[in-house]
């Protein structure tokens, strides 16, 4: 059962990341006034008033995060080897909602609390794929060491890149640098993922391994066409989706690396609950 709910938290936390990229892009980020976790509305949102929807969407996302995580914590309360890693996702999701309550109240006007709440999002994200394949560990084979040695390298520049990404946006908007920068690392989690990719295939990694590692390699390539377009300003129109897009491409590529990454571990028995 903790393995139901915890695929219900890592979807969930996926659908909160874009609701939040698309919240913050969209301008929408006080759409509840400084009121928290209500909307000045009540537990409602005045549904005709399309900014304060979407902060209240992005709320509700919260919580129901927040509850499967509460879920696959007590079912995973007795296991011993899967603890350490579940007090540290229930650990960031407390920050991270501590995060986000301190935003709203400062009503945004502190970019370096909206860039650690996305940092801290990842982060927990990361957890949560550590925690799923504590849940389901597989058989290695001899190979497998060398593989999940290159996803941590594709794990590390896939955050750095969305680290970058996120202080253009919040902390340093404008500076060439730092756009560079996060255009370089891109180009570097492309090829970085279509070595994976390759090496899952000539390492005979399970078939489940070898179609995510695919899968990371082909959406860092549309999450590169995601970013040119919001660059070359052919997308400004719908900018706020092109956006959303382009942070969750990365966040899923985020979570596959840091899944591929911890294979190494995973010959451990645990038993399901």
């Amino acid at each position: 059962m903790a393995e139901k709910h915890l695929n219900v938290t890592i979807v969930a936390t996926i659908f909160l990341i874009a609701l939040g990229g698309y919240t913050t892009s969209s301008g929408s980020g006080m759409g509840c006034s400084d009121v928290y976790p209500l909307c000045d509305s009540g537990w409602l949102p005045d549904f005709n008033n399309a900014e304060q929807f979407t902060e209240w969407l992005h709320r509700l996302g919260a919580a129901i995060v927040g509850v499967f995580t509460l879920f696959a914590f007590f079912k995973s309360f007795k296991k011993e080897k899967i603890m350490g890693i579940a007090w540290c996702s229930l650990t960031l999701l407390l920050l991270q909602g501590a995060l986000g309550a301190f935003a709203v109240k400062t009503e945004l006007e502190e970019p370096i609390l909206i860039f650690a709440h996305l940092s801290i999002s990842m982060i927990f994200l990361g957890s949560l794929a550590l925690w799923r394949n504590a849940l389901s560990p597989q058989e290695e084979n001899k190979d497998t060491a060398s593989f999940a040695n290159l996803s941590k390298v594709c794990a590390l520049v896939t955050f750095m890149q969305i680290l970058v990404g996120a202080a253009h946006v919040h902390l340093a908007k404008g500076s060439p640098h730092v756009l560079i920068t996060h255009i370089i690392l891109g180009f570097l989690v492309t090829g970085l993922s279509m070595s994976a990719m390759a090496r899952a295939r000539r390492t005979n990694q399970k078939p489940f391994i070898g179609k995510r590692s695919t899968w990371a390699a082909y959406l860092s390539v549309t999450q590169l066409v995601l970013g040119a377009l919001v660059f070359l300003s052919l997308a400004a129109e719908n900018y706020p989706i092109y956006i959303t897009g382009h942070l969750v491409i990365a966040a899923v590529v985020w979570y596959i690396h840091v899944l591929n990454s911890s294979t190494s571990f995973l010959g451990q028995k645990v038993e399901k609950g």
